[in-house]
């Protein structure tokens, strides 16, 4: 039987999930559908040089084998079973998956906007507003069903704002955020998503409510609480750094690495929103690969004025957190202002490194950091035996310059490998399809 992990370990599928689950594989059996399972590829990466963020260092002539999604071998010798794909990867760098852990589903093809990702070396991401259709396509991606990145998934959106949508959810009393809390958790969802609450009793409750239910609450922290106060109550996660102001602040990063608490800045949502004007008159490059009138739909609504924005003093916070040992995820919030999902996750690792931070702490964050997040696990994020063989293959090593990350021979995700070839042939086909819009 299928599981999900989560904070509080491993958890079953809800009963709806396993019912769509063997009404898929019923269907399989019977040839309705035109979709396949994916057999886990038998694959060894052959005299590579395996790249260790968590360690800050290159590991040269290594082979590493993966058996069933997951890395077998790791080693200068080893022995590679009979019939298994042999990837030479001599001159090459073998790095983990990276993470986005702060994406939103958009309106174009599924499996296009899955493969973005895997075509950027990302392997994880976490959808920051979830639905039951995001759910279903977690256990799609988990089974073989699609090919993609590893999903985790957040509740639908709780918030005290008027604008109900389908992954909104308005609440106006802690009895509500509590009865909405608890449904979530009994459908699977693997956190929950604090939204723009500006009433503290509700804000309270909901991460009371949260506890309870063994999820981690993330998110945006209310104008009036403040990040100290919303970090005491162990909030679990600050998106966009919520609550922080952008100017170094001793006393907030101390309690921020104290506590344990986590970030996922999201600069380049920021970046984004500073430069809309140039953005619609020359979007950037990968924008050939959403939908037409895609871009400029997400494009026509501004968050925060020009001069409210100050990219600059967030990423001397973010350095500054980062010096003093704080926990930090990588995130975009793609689906939102012209930010195409994978290709996003390399402009923000750039604003990372225009704060100074190095190259293998910035890996560290989209890899060791993101598997910490999602489950605890000690392996997973590093090329060690048993982790899941989530892996993309360089040109050229990502701890010499982070722009190296994007220099992808290869990805592995799910047990299968995708080669440069593979990857230039789709991102044609999704370039060259007709780009109306689609719902995700």
């Amino acid at each position: 039987m299928s599981v999900m992990v989560g904070k509080g370990g491993m958890q079953r599928r809800p009963r709806s999930a396993r019912t769509s689950l063997l009404a898929a594989l019923v269907a399989l059996l019977s040839g309705s559908v035109t979709g396949s399972v994916t057999r886990a590829e038998t694959l060894a990466f052959v005299e590579t040089t395996v790249v260790r963020p968590e360690e800050g260092r290159s590991i040269p002539r290594v082979t590493v084998l993966v058996e069933d999604g997951r890395i077998a071998a790791v080693g200068p010798r080893i022995r590679i079973p009979a019939g298994a794909r042999r990837i030479d990867a001599r001159g090459k760098f073998l790095m983990p998956g990276l993470s986005d852990m702060h994406v939103h589903l958009m309106p174009m093809d599924t499996d296009d906007q899955l493969f973005l990702y895997l075509a950027n070396g990302v392997t994880t991401v976490r959808v920051m507003a979830g639905t039951p259709r995001a759910l279903a396509l977690r256990m799609d991606v988990a089974d073989g069903l699609r090919s993609g990145p590893r999903m985790v998934v957040t509740g639908p959106l709780l918030t005290t704002l008027p604008r109900p949508a389908g992954f909104i959810t308005v609440v106006s009393s802690v009895e509500e955020i509590r009865r909405r809390i608890a449904e979530y958790a009994a459908a699977g969802y693997d956190a929950i998503k604090l939204h723009n609450i500006e009433d503290e009793a509700i804000f309270l409750g909901g991460i009371e409510a949260a506890k309870a239910a063994g999820l981690r609450a993330v998110g945006h922290i209310p104008r009036t609480l403040g990040a100290a106060r919303a970090i005491d109550t162990g909030f679990d996660c600050i998106e966009h750094f919520y609550g922080y102001r952008p100017e170094v602040d001793p006393t907030l990063a101390e309690l921020t690495v104290r506590s344990g608490v986590w970030n996922s800045p999201t600069l380049i949502v920021l970046w984004t929103n500073l430069h809309q004007e140039d953005l619609l008159r020359e979007p950037f490059p990968e924008a050939r690969y959403l939908p037409a009138g895609l871009s400029r739909s997400a494009l026509g609504r501004r968050a925060k004025a020009p001069e409210t924005i100050d990219v600059a003093g967030f990423q001397r916070v973010l350095a500054d957190l980062d010096r003093r040992g704080a926990r930090l995820l990588t995130g975009t919030d793609t689906g939102t202002l012209l930010l195409v999902p994978g290709f996003s996750l390399h402009r923000e690792f750039a604003l990372w490194a225009g704060a100074g931070i190095a190259p293998a702490r910035i890996l560290r964050a989209s890899t060791v950091g993101a598997a910490e997040w999602i489950d605890g696990s000690p392996i997973d994020g590093r090329i060690v035996k048993g982790a899941r063989a989530d892996l993309v293959l360089l040109d050229a090593d990502p701890l010499v310059d982070i722009a190296h990350a994007r220099r992808i021979a290869g990805v592995m995700a799910a047990g299968r490998y995708f080669d440069r070839k593979d990857i230039d042939a789709r991102l044609a086909a999704i370039e060259a399809r007709d780009t109306r819009p689609r719902t995700p």
